[in-house]
């Protein structure tokens, strides 16, 4: 199976997607949805079938990483490593020195 990172505008339909996951993640363990987004996604593809995707953003001349979502059946294949690794290299390509990760204590901490 061949893996493709796509890149593209985030789409509606995408970002609804990410929304909902973390928004549904955040009110099952915390009670309350509290997510913003925006930018670029990094989406990684199996057979033309999702398997992942991270949202970055160019804040103030560095990489923000919004949002890193690994569908749930495809998570311990290395695929949030491969996108983590694709968005660092997409900010290093544009110049950016450090980035940053939004993220709670409660989303994925093993990873």
């Amino acid at each position: 199976m061949t893996m493709k990172i796509k890149q593209s505008v985030l789409t509606p339909e995408l970002k609804s997607q990410i929304l909902e996951a973390f928004g549904t993640h955040a009110i099952d363990t915390i009670g309350l949805n509290g997510l913003t987004e925006d930018p670029i996604s990094f989406e990684i593809h199996e057979n033309n079938l999702s398997l992942g995707c991270v949202v970055v953003q160019l804040f103030w001349g560095e990489l923000h990483i919004k949002f890193l979502l690994v569908n749930e059946h495809n998570r311990t294949r290395g695929i949030g490593t491969k996108l983590m690794e694709h968005a660092l290299k997409f900010g290093k390509n544009r110049g950016c020195h450090f980035a940053f990760v939004e993220t709670m204590s409660f989303q994925a901490p093993e990873f």
